[in-house]
């Protein structure tokens, strides 16, 4: 006889099976604010309170990780003493998620100790910036192409970028996010590979930099940088003006927030269109791996300002073909038509080979040598091809509508 248990756990055997033949994405709808009622405004943000009380109340338990969510009070420090205070906003589902946010972060500190000996405990928070709701339909509903209604609110949500949910997609769970004052819904979708036909498209090897932040092997130097706006600069030096705990202190605390989130989402658009641009025109992309941390001690902003550490990232998880190179390949020391070894200056934007007399842009050069490091090709072997002229002037004709990046030939 097949029990209830059984067909659950078929279940999540076939759907764990699906899920490793589709691709996860991650859609942020942000909710319009104008379109909500003082009292919607003030039932999401007790939301958040409410959630930051219990995360905090599971956590001063013995036993955290047998918690009973069922509960309608917690005790609340204020001050010296402890207050009792009504979990009213909070359906028992997001209780739930909130609990297993805890568990987690429980277990994870326990697999750490395993292998480092000093570490810490988890500390209360004092604020909870995002809540999931784990079951479609139930803690919340997508009404139409413009609505979403979540538990216990009983106002409808307006919120904008459902185009982004295909029909086709398959619906996961979701997480209310607050951030900079606004409230962002994040759902879930599975969506079945694309498979693209990459034979016919060339193999490319980048190489990452300071003055140029990536030079392709196809002769083609990209330069992005996202400068901290005079708007910002002036909003944080409101900010140091105002008395720390006050209302104006947090009410410009947002806007600096704002900003920087500004800043954030200028990247983000910066390597997602790159890596799009890299993964449909090329077939294996090799890069090296580096020290971007390292660089930013040493660089500072020409590093923060950018996205270079994003965008390997990204390469690494989005392309099947991505390969990376060891970080100790000495790929601007080496000719890349000779193998040769010469040391360079980090000053010199030429080098020129003693042995074979080749001299080349060294960002260029070394752009090569990754190349044919990842493919394990002999000096003897390598063949350099001159790109066609169309499909260069198309490609950096597609990189300079991108703001703030600026693309050019390499000479």
């Amino acid at each position: 006889m097949i029990t209830k248990n059984d067909k659950i756990r078929k279940t999540i055997i076939e759907t764990r099976i699906r899920r490793k033949l589709q691709i996860c994405h991650v859609r942020e709808l942000k909710v319009i604010k104008s379109h909500l009622s003082k009292k919607t405004l003030k039932h999401l943000d007790c939301l958040f309170i409410e959630a930051k009380w219990l995360y905090n109340h599971i956590l001063s338990q013995e036993n955290p990780l047998d918690f009973d969510t069922k509960i309608k009070t917690v005790f609340v420090k204020k001050n010296d003493q402890f207050e009792q205070r009504n979990l009213e906003h909070l359906s028992s589902q997001m209780r739930q998620g909130i609990k297993y946010k805890v568990n987690s972060a429980i277990k994870s500190l326990s697999k750490l100790k395993r292998r480092v000996t000093f570490v810490g405990k988890l500390k209360f928070r004092s604020e909870i910036k995002s809540i999931e709701l784990p079951q479609k339909n139930m803690t919340y509903k997508i009404l139409n192409s413009k609505y979403v209604k979540i538990e216990k609110v009983k106002q409808k949500l307006r919120v904008s970028g459902l185009q982004q949910i295909l029909p086709t997609d398959e619906i996961a769970n979701a997480f209310l996010i607050k951030r900079a004052g606004d409230f962002f819904l994040k759902i879930v979708t599975f969506r079945n590979k694309e498979t693209i036909d990459t034979t016919n498209l060339p193999s490319v090897g980048l190489d990452f930099g300071i003055s140029n932040q990536i030079t392709i092997s196809n002769g083609i130097s990209i330069k992005f940088e996202v400068p901290i706006s005079d708007q910002l600069k002036h909003s944080r030096r409101k900010l140091s003006h105002k008395q720390k705990g006050s209302k104006n202190y947090q009410k410009q605390q947002i806007k600096v927030q704002k900003n920087y989130q500004k800043l954030t989402n200028k990247k983000a658009d910066i390597k997602n269109k790159i890596v799009h641009f890299l993964k449909t025109n090329f077939d294996i992309i090799a890069f090296q791996k580096e020290d971007f941390h390292g660089w930013q001690k040493s660089f500072g902003s020409k590093i923060q300002n950018t996205s270079m550490a994003g965008i390997t990232s990204a390469l690494r998880v989005r392309t099947a073909t991505a390969i990376e190179v060891d970080q100790w390949f000495p790929s601007t020391q080496l000719c890349c038509k000779c193998g040769s070894r010469k040391r360079i200056a980090l000053s010199a934007r030429v080098y020129q080979c003693n042995h074979c007399g080749n001299t080349m842009n060294r960002d260029l050069n070394a752009s090569y040598n990754i190349l044919y490091e990842a493919l394990s090709v002999p000096p003897e072997q390598r063949e350099f091809k001159v790109a066609e002229f169309d499909s260069i002037s198309l490609m950096l004709t597609y990189l300079n509508r991108i703001s703030c990046v600026r693309a050019s030939v390499v000479h």
